[in-house]
């Protein structure tokens, strides 16, 4: 069978090709700012293609979307409770998110959909207490929450 020595080798091997097996970012040059000096933005997704990046105000009010290209920064939705936890179609042109609303003092929350490019919204539930998450299909035909 195995001794004691070789499965120490086993396992030190297996770390150091884990190690190593890691994927490393490398920066390109000096950061720089995306985003207006005094804004707070936080919770950045980027879009499946990478051209596009999403991100929630303070408090997860509203989506902004950044084109990278042309470096144009838009508010896509300005909703409240639509920043957390967003998610874009697979082929990035929608964003899926679950709005928050008031109701006699009862918060309640619907998905709906933007086409970012548009800014249309449509909603595909009512309010309601218990709604979860969304998050897409293989396609954009298919929405989980």
């Amino acid at each position: 069978m195995f001794g004691k020595r070789t499965i120490l080798f086993s396992w030190i091997a297996f770390l150091a090709a884990t190690a190593f097996a890691q994927t490393r970012i490398v920066p390109d040059g000096k950061p720089r700012a995306i985003t207006p000096r005094g804004r707070y933005f936080m919770q950045p997704v980027w879009s499946p293609d990478g051209t596009k990046l999403a991100f929630a105000e303070s408090n997860y009010r509203g989506i902004w979307v950044k084109w990278l290209e042309s470096g144009k920064l838009e508010q896509v939705v300005d909703k409240a409770g639509a920043g957390y936890r967003f998610a874009w179609s697979p082929d990035g042109r929608y964003i899926a998110y679950r709005a928050r609303y008031v109701d006699n003092l009862r918060a309640k929350h619907a998905i709906e959909v933007v086409d970012v490019a548009s800014k249309q919204v449509r909603r595909l539930t009512e309010p309601a207490k218990r709604v979860g998450l969304p998050s897409w299909g293989n396609d954009v035909k298919t929405l989980f929450y």
